[in-house]
C-alpha cells in the first residue's frame, strides 16, 4: 500500500492512496451498520429481538456513531488536495450525492407506496424528503443537508483564507461553530433549527479534516512520534491501542460543551463532539495498521464495501423506513448477530451494484450539462471566477 509524504518543501501531499481512503469508508461504514442495526433495541419490529446485546446496545451506541465523523473527516481532508476550490466543484459535488440520493429515494419510495405502507404522503412531505429535510423513507439520511451546507462553507471560507494558519482555525471552526449554535436558537422552525445544530457540532470534524492534511499533521507530528518506537511490532501495537482507546472513549466524553451564555433571553450552548479528536487518531491508526499488516484478500473486500457506501448507507433506510415491517425479517433471517450484519452489507452492496450502472450513466449526463453551462457562463463572461 503505498505511503504518500511530503515530497518537496512546502508542497503537502496526502498521506494515504484512494484505495486507503475507501478501506477507510469501508469501516465506516460497517459501523454505521452496527450502529443501526444492533444499539437501538427500540427500532425492531415485533418478532425480533438480541435480549442477550441489550446490556451492550447503549454502551455501544456512541462508540459505533464514530462513523459519521470518520466520512466528514475525510471529506474534509480530501477537499485541502482539491486544486480548483471553486462553487463548480462545490456544486458538483454537491449534485452528485443528491442525484444518487434522488435515485436510491424513488426506489424506496416506490418499493413503500407499492406495499402500501406509506399512504398519509404529501406533496409537501415529497418534496422536502427531496433535500432529506423530512425523512418518513430515507430515515437515516440528515447526513444530506448537512453535507451541502458544509461544503458550501468549505468553498466560500478556503477561498478567502489564503493558508493562513490563523485565519484556517478562525474561519473553519471557530466561526461557524458559534455562528450556527446562534442561529439555531433563533431560527424558529425546527427543521432548519436541527440542520443548523448538526453543522454547529459536525461541521468542527471536517474542518480538521481540512486542518490536518493542510498542516500535514499526520507526516509532521503524529509520524514524528511513532517512529521513535523502532520495532513494527511495538508501533502495531501501539496503533491498535490508539483506535481502540477512542473508540471506548467516545462511548464517556461523546461531546463536550465550549461554552454558554445567554444572547437576547435566549440560553445559547456551545457544543462540539469529541471527534474531532478521535476521528484524526482512529485514522492514522487505522492507516499505520493497514501498513504493516498484510491482509490485502480482507482490504479488499472492506476496499470494495467502501466504494459503493453512499448507496449503501441510502439503501439500508429500508430496513428502518415505513416499510420495515416487511424488510427487517428479511434483514434479520439469519439470527445471529455478526451473520445479520454480514447479511445485511451482502443485501445492499448487490443492490448498490445494479444501481451504480444507471446512477452512473445520470451524473456524467449531468456533468455535461453542467460543463456546458459553466463554459457557456465563461463565454458570455458571466462567470469571471466561480
Amino acid at each position: 500500500m503505498a505511503t504518500l509524504e511530503k515530497k518537496n518543501k512546502g508542497i503537502v501531499t496526502p498521506y494515504f492512496d484512494k484505495k486507503t481512503t475507501n478501506i477507510i469508508k469501508g469501516i465506516a461504514l460497517i459501523f454505521m451498520f452496527i450502529h443501526h442495526m444492533f444499539t437501538f433495541p427500540e427500532a425492531y419490529i415485533e418478532g425480533i429481538s438480541y435480549p442477550a446485546l441489550e446490556p451492550y446496545a447503549r454502551w455501544l451506541c456512541n462508540p459505533f456513531n464514530m462513523c459519521v465523523s470518520l466520512f466528514a473527516f475525510l471529506t474534509g481532508y480530501c477537499y485541502f488536495f482539491v486544486k480548483a476550490k471553486t462553487f463548480k466543484y462545490a456544486f458538483r459535488k454537491i449534485t452528485d450525492i443528491l442525484f444518487t440520493y434522488w435515485v436510491i429515494y424513488g426506489v424506496l419510495l416506490v418499493v413503500a407506496l407499492s406495499l402500501g405502507s406509506y399512504r398519509d404522503i404529501t406533496v409537501k412531505a415529497f418534496v422536502m424528503e427531496l433535500f432529506a429535510l423530512n425523512r418518513i423513507v430515507m430515515v437515516f439520511c440528515w447526513y444530506v443537508p448537512f453535507y451541502i451546507m458544509s461544503m458550501l462553507i468549505l468553498t466560500f471560507v478556503t477561498r478567502h483564507i489564503e493558508d493562513n494558519r490563523i485565519k484556517e482555525f478562525f474561519f473553519l471552526l471557530v466561526v461557524p461553530v458559534l455562528v450556527t449554535a446562534v442561529l439555531s436558537e433563533f431560527a424558529g422552525n425546527s427543521v432548519i433549527s436541527g440542520n443548523l445544530r448538526n453543522i454547529s457540532e459536525w461541521f468542527p470534524c471536517m474542518a480538521v479534516g481540512y486542518l490536518c492534511a493542510s498542516g500535514a499533521v499526520f507526516q509532521n507530528i503524529f509520524d514524528r512520534m511513532l517512529k521513535l518506537v523502532k520495532w513494527k511490532a511495538a508501533r502495531l501495537c501501539i496503533c491498535f491501542f490508539l483506535a481502540t482507546s477512542v473508540f471506548l472513549l467516545r462511548h464517556y466524553v461523546p461531546k463536550v460543551t465550549l461554552i454558554t451564555f445567554s444572547l437576547a433571553g435566549h440560553p445559547i450552548s456551545v457544543s462540539i463532539f469529541a471527534d474531532i479528536i478521535y476521528a484524526p487518531i482512529f485514522i492514522y491508526a487505522t492507516v499505520n495498521i493497514l501498513r504493516i499488516l498484510k491482509l490485502n484478500a480482507i482490504y479488499n473486500v472492506i476496499g470494495e464495501i467502501g466504494k459503493y457506501s453512499l448507496y449503501m448507507w441510502f439503501f439500508h433506510c429500508i430496513f428502518f423506513n415505513v416499510s420495515q415491517n416487511v424488510f427487517q425479517p428479511i434483514l434479520y433471517f439469519p439470527r445471529n448477530p455478526i451473520l445479520v450484519i454480514l447479511w445485511g452489507l451482502l443485501l445492499c452492496y448487490g443492490v448498490s451494484r445494479l444501481l451504480a450502472l444507471p446512477i452512473k450513466k445520470l451524473l456524467d449526463f449531468k456533468e455535461r450539462c453542467i460543463n456546458y453551462f459553466f463554459y457557456e457562463n465563461k463565454r458570455r463572461g458571466l462567470n469571471a471566477k466561480i
